[in-house]
């Protein structure tokens, strides 16, 4: 079953980390098969702001 740490940070009342709570539902016999972050495939991304534009040179329709 895959569900978020939100969710179970949700019931839980503790400021334990992700590993520890990973370590303590392996110890009472819920098998944890793998932890994702999908903020790691994102940290390549970089978010822009345009400022400017002005008109290409060599071409009509493209901005620079």
């Amino acid at each position: 079953m895959k569900f978020s740490l939100e969710w179970l940070r949700h019931f839980l009342d503790t400021e334990a980390s992700t590993a520890e709570i990973a370590a303590a539902l392996n110890a009472i016999g819920h098998e944890v098969e793998g932890i994702e972050d999908p903020a790691q495939r994102l940290a390549g991304f970089r978010v822009a702001k345009v400022l400017t534009a002005a008109p290409h040179p060599d071409a009509d329709k493209l901005q620079v």
